[in-house]
């Protein structure tokens, strides 16, 4: 496959809707477009969701981790590239790079899997392995984590699962669960921390109606340079893990 078209480019303007408090990008907002140039760029290499659909499969995130050194202001432009990583079996990478004029402010690496359509069970492809390597100049210094979630944990919100919270596969849509986050955050940290790095497990799809507890340290949080914050998300009715996340922040 040609290496242009392994390498996706789009500029994006930073709009009222993708604007939290601080009249910044917001890490709901930044998840949004790079599940948009991902989507894109998946529909261009002949993976999108109608081609998967149409091979009665389709695509679970299921690791990310994003990191950002500046967020761009309301107004401004970003730039984000994406390109894909040679896969293996059910499973494949994407890395994403943020620029801002001619900064790289944020990369991204993500770890996904097909799942049949039918039984939701990883659906094993043979075919772009190799196909899909845009060779080294395009890769990150750092993969996707799994996460070990702390102990101490404290039961914060039950998120009962609403309409506006699926997608086209009809769980629970993958940066959503940044909002429910954001939202479970006193709402003074959020004007006084930022976020630098995000990592999230995807460990069990939710639907519709389905009630998630959602646990967290927040309350530990100390006022020192650099914070580790946990979260974890349960099902309650089959007392499964649904996501773990951790979100790593500063004080401004």
């Amino acid at each position: 496959m040609n290496i242009e078209n392994l390498v996706l480019e789009k500029e994006y303007t930073i709009n009222s809707l993708l604007i939290n408090s601080n009249k910044q990008l917001g890490l709901y907002g930044l998840l949004g477009l790079l599940q948009d140039i991902a989507y894109d760029h998946a529909a261009l290499l002949g993976y999108g969701y109608e081609d998967m659909i149409n091979n009665n499969t389709f695509w679970v995130l299921i690791r990310q981790k994003l990191k950002m050194t500046y967020w761009p202001k309301w107004k401004e432009k970003v730039f984000i590239k994406t390109y894909p990583k040679p896969g293996k079996g059910c499973f494949a990478d994407r890395n994403f790079e943020i620029y801002y004029k001619d900064e790289r402010i944020g990369e991204c690496a993500t770890s996904w899997m097909i799942l049949d359509a039918q039984n939701r069970k990883p659906h094993f492809h043979h075919g772009f392995d190799e196909q899909f390597d845009p060779g080294a100049a395009y890769t990150l210094p750092f993969t996707t984590d799994k996460l070990k979630i702390p102990e101490n944990m404290d039961l914060l919100k039950t998120v009962v699962v609403k309409n506006s919270d699926l997608d086209l596969s009809k769980h629970v849509n993958n940066f959503k669960y940044s909002q429910w986050i954001l939202d479970l955050i006193p709402f003074k940290y959020h004007s006084s921390y930022t976020v630098i790095e995000y990592d999230i497990n995807f460990l069990g799809e939710a639907f519709l109606n389905d009630d998630v507890e959602c646990y967290s340290n927040i309350h530990q949080l100390q006022p020192e340079f650099k914070n580790e914050i946990y979260f974890c998300g349960i099902n309650k009715a089959s007392s499964k893990s649904v996501f773990s996340v951790r979100l790593t922040v500063s004080r401004k």
